[in-house]
């Protein structure tokens, strides 16, 4: 990233404004210049926007440029927060008399999943504890109150709400994978409550379930803002931080950890005045406790200490799932979406081209996220750059290329960005998001960068069609953004990125391929040997080929979880076309293997052979067998003699282990 140098800026604080026009750079001749939002014509949805303005990088920087058109990349990361925190994107589970708690739960989310296909999103990022409370059933929290009706009441908390031994989270992250899409457990590391609450602490904790840390240990938390927070410079609230999240890395089929941007609080505002953590010395004592060699307490020394005790739970947790992937063979990554800003130029030579009165992660919540890419601790960061191009505080343009920069030369994490869609209802902070191009600008300019590899959009609820009120209104704009973006954004589907540095086991390709042709639809089939599976995805062209492109994401027509089985039916198909198919299979690393391809003319079997097949899928594993399938798997071998063509039935090894075993069994009775 280029900076301004000083000898420029005296230089550009003489020139008149026509002549500062002059000196922007040229755009090349596939990017435009941006310049400030004027309008938006909801009848003709063209955008105007004002060419005296130039939107500059940053303060005094050049203009930003942005890429013409969008080319839809067939590797990208595409997720949405789903907030469970005050029920934001999801509702509680008792609300409908009529219907249990589980059904309640898989109603909702079953709609979720199924939007999320329906945009083209390839992960889930659920947040299963938005405060020490828990979406699943968990040795160490309780209950979240968010699973009630009236869930402000933290009286719920601890509650089950009527599961009788459902576990709703290992329902949904196998629904998320029978869909192709990753399920990244979203925890909130500190937060105790989440209201400004005046009365005293120790009324305030009486409230929480009898089995919070936080009442079972009160000595750990400390109140900011009339709220409740674990303190993380003590040892024991690092702990059970990690406690938490190996109890659901250990205990279920997760494919992230993610924590979110709260770390040491934010500051916020009082009678007029920013109130920060350190001015109220709530941590003194925790300092003293626990110097761990940072001298005497003063501001710049609690600063590095603070900074110290967030890398430990951070380099910890890296460390766990590091041993938790070994032990398990798995591929769980770990990831953190922070605030987008880490450091200011003017307070650190590193630092971002942005005003030192913008908030920075790095000042004012003691977060160093920038040193944990640099450390390998991360196996992702998604910076939260919830801002438009020409916002002064934090101009999205600077920082976009800001953090691509940190992650250059970085080959064990990958750099996602977070875009904030529920600005556009609320455009009275930022009039930049009355126009719906500002987000899809934002995607295009990322094509710009090399190290920017996906996008996490906030929140879920903000991506779904809302009610117009009045024609032009903020859910107008809404809608439009969002329309943007499902038509020429996330109009195509596209592939997980991999993660080669935590993959476990190398994924060779599906063999035993079979096609076959029957009522109107054609049905694939294949053998998958390889042990760390986790999803099949399925590529087409019209045409007998011998080779499919799959690296044009038009020809990605399928992507779906290793237990929905190893066939694929494709019943959209035109009378008297012939296609091309190719199958490839994404691991818990989310690395793709390389494709088969499924030729009509060389594969193509008649559908006795389709029957047979399935005959033997029927049949239950070899391990599970019993003399009461005795009957059905000689009436299967039947079925194969009959055919009299071994060569066709992909699975005979199948049938083959089943009869062994029943010869087995014969024999012991």
């Amino acid at each position: 990233m280029k900076k301004t140098s000083i000898l420029a800026l005296l230089l550009l604080a003489t020139l008149s404004f026509q002549s500062l026009a002059v000196k922007m750079p040229q755009a090349s001749e596939n990017e435009d210049p941006l310049n400030a939002f004027k309008s938006f014509d909801f009848a003709t949805k063209e955008v105007l926007y004002d060419e005296t303005l130039p939107v500059s990088l940053y303060k005094d920087g050049p203009q930003v440029t942005i890429p013409v058109t969008y080319k839809n990349p067939k590797v990208q990361f595409r997720t949405a927060w789903v907030s469970t925190v005050a029920n934001i994107d999801i509702s509680n589970v008792t609300k409908d008399p009529d219907l249990t708690a589980e059904e309640e739960f898989k109603a909702q989310v079953t709609v979720i999943l199924d939007n999320f296909v329906d945009l083209n999103l390839n992960a889930v990022t659920f947040q299963v504890s938005p405060m020490l409370d828990a979406w699943y059933p968990s040795d160490i929290s309780p209950w979240s109150q968010y699973l009630h009706q009236g869930g402000s009441d933290y009286t719920f908390q601890g509650v089950d709400p009527g599961f009788n031994g459902f576990d709703p989270l290992e329902w949904i992250i196998s629904e998320t994978h029978l869909r192709g899409m990753e399920f990244h457990a979203w925890f909130n590391p500190y937060r105790v409550t989440n209201t400004v609450d005046a009365r005293p602490v120790e009324e305030k904790l009486s409230e929480l379930a009898e089995s919070n840390f936080a009442r079972l240990n009160p000595e750990l938390v400390y109140e900011f803002q009339n709220k409740l927070f674990l303190d993380p410079g003590k040892p024991e609230v690092v702990d059970f931080v990690i406690d938490r999240v190996e109890e659901v890395a250990t205990k279920y089929d997760v494919d992230a950890i993610h924590l979110d941007d709260y770390f040491y609080p934010y500051k916020y505002a009082a009678n007029g005045q920013d109130v920060t953590f350190f001015s109220q010395d709530i941590d003194k004592q925790t300092f003293l406790d626990y110097n761990r060699g940072f001298g005497e307490y003063t501001k710049e020394n609690a600063a590095k200490w603070r900074e110290d005790n967030i890398n430990i739970l951070i380099s910890s947790i890296k460390e766990s799932m590091d041993s938790i992937n070994e032990q398990k063979e798995s591929s769980i990554q770990f990831g953190v979406s922070p605030f987008g800003i880490w450091a200011h130029a003017e307070e650190n030579i590193d630092g971002s081209n942005t005003p030192t009165g913008s908030t920075s992660s790095l000042r004012d919540q003691y977060a160093d996220t920038r040193k944990w890419v640099k450390e390998g601790w991360v196996d992702y960061l998604t910076p939260q750059i919830y801002w438009a191009f020409n916002t002064a505080a934090a101009p999205y343009g600077e920082l976009a290329d800001w953090w691509n920069e940190q992650f250059e030369g970085v080959e064990n994490s990958h750099l996602y960005v977070g875009h904030p869609n529920y600005k556009h209802v609320g455009a009275s902070w930022d009039n930049n998001f009355k126009n719906p191009y500002e987000i899809p600008n934002q995607m295009r300019f990322n094509q710009k960068y090399d190290n920017i590899m996906g996008s996490a959009y906030f929140s879920y609820q903000q991506m779904l069609p809302k009610t117009v009120v009045t024609p032009g209104d903020k859910f107008d704009v809404l809608n439009n953004a969002n329309e943007i973006l499902k038509e020429s954004y996330l109009n195509l589907p596209a592939q997980l990125p991999g993660k080669p540095w935590l993959d476990k086991a190398r994924t060779e390709k599906v063999t035993e391929p079979t096609y076959v042709t029957v009522d109107g639809t054609i049905n694939l089939s294949w053998t998958d040997t390889s042990s760390d599976s986790k999803f099949y995805t399925i590529y087409r062209q019209e045409g007998n080929l011998k080779k499919v492109d799959i690296k044009n994401p038009a020809n990605l027509i399928a992507r779906f979880g290793v237990k929905a089985g190893t066939h694929y039916v494709d019943a959209d198909i035109e009378e008297g076309k012939t296609y091309t198919y190719a199958v490839t299979i994404v691991d818990n690393a989310a690395v793709e293997s390389k494709e088969t391809v499924f030729n009509k003319n060389d594969l193509e079997i008649n559908v006795a052979a389709l029957a047979v097949i399935e005959a033997i899928d029927r049949l239950p594993d070899a391990k599970t067998i019993t003399l009461l399938d005795e009957t059905e798997v000689i009436a299967t071998r039947e079925l194969v003699t009959a055919l009299n063509d071994d060569n066709s039935v992909t699975n005979l090894k199948k049938l083959e282990a089943i009869e062994k075993n029943i010869a087995k069994l014969i024999r012991k009775n």
